[in-house]
């Protein structure tokens, strides 16, 4: 049996607890989300927001959540719900793609698409890691920034 208190590498417990604290640093974001609007108040919202962001963060563990991620998120789940209705006809083209049924999963793959397509870069801390090009040394040798506005300041 796995103990909830062990800190051993192979705890499974370990990653039930990362989880957690993932899924409250999502929350307090969502739950600050467009507050002016009683949309993104309704519990159905924010627990689709945050299954959203909560199950990309686990897809993409290289960058994880972070602070804006969920506006993004928001504008795609208001866009979504003003298009959705409840209805048991899916024999309509037009009724399947609107389907709430389906709402959640549909949100989550534009999400995943629009990351895809450079958000996702805008979010990392390691330009090198992500393809970008790293912005030049501007330091000398003893640390201090090596530009001409410096150098001229240095001599006064």
């Amino acid at each position: 049996m796995d103990d909830p208190l062990s800190t051993g590498s192979g705890n499974p417990w370990n990653s039930f607890f990362e989880d957690s604290e993932l899924k409250v640093d999502i929350k307090k974001d969502i739950d600050r989300t467009n507050q002016d609007m009683d949309f993104f108040t309704v519990k159905e919202v924010q627990d689709v927001l945050t299954n959203i962001l909560f199950v990309w963060c686990k897809q993409n563990q290289d960058l994880g959540y972070r602070q804006g991620m969920h506006e993004i998120a928001a504008q795609l789940t208001y866009a979504a719900y003003a298009e959705v209705y409840e209805t048991s006809d899916t024999s309509n083209f037009y009724d399947y793609l609107n389907n709430k049924k389906f709402l959640e999963h549909d949100i989550y793959t534009s999400f995943k698409k629009i990351m895809s397509l450079g958000i996702k870069d805008m979010y990392s801390n390691d330009p090198i890691k992500d393809g970008r090009k790293k912005k030049p040394d501007r330091l000398d040798e003893n640390g201090r920034p090596n530009t001409y506005i410096t150098k001229r300041a240095v001599r006064i």
